[in-house]
């Protein structure tokens, strides 16, 4: 299933006995001003609603054309509890229009792992 509409309200919307098994996060806006990185939806709380409605080693795949917003979204999620970066291959490739347009761009797949303590 894809799904356009405002991630964190998606997320917060879903039943408890939803659960997901792959999540894909690309392009996303990546508030290039030091002042508004707080709006990057690549944070902690964003990671834990994930987690949240997450199965046990879902797949959360991240990709951006920004190599500071992948650093800075690299360290969350190597920091968050519930995910770690898998070495695992991007799943398969279906070119974004934002994709398209970049010279170039940066991938992490993380897995949720089975057991974490909530944030």
């Amino acid at each position: 299933v894809f799904l356009k509409a405002e991630a964190e309200e998606c997320i917060a919307a879903l039943p408890p006995h939803v659960l997901l098994q792959r999540i894909f996060v690309l392009f996303p806006d990546p508030w290039p001003k030091r002042r508004h990185h707080k709006n990057r939806i690549m944070q902690a709380n964003f990671l834990q609603a994930l987690a949240d409605h997450a199965k046990s080693g879902a797949d959360l795949c991240f990709r951006t054309d920004d190599a500071a917003y992948f650093s800075s979204a690299k360290a969350v999620v190597e920091a968050h509890p519930a995910w770690g970066v898998a070495p695992a291959p991007w799943p398969f490739e279906r070119a974004t229009v934002f994709q398209s347009r970049a010279a170039v761009f940066q991938s992490l797949v993380a897995m949720r792992r089975e057991t974490f303590s909530k944030l």
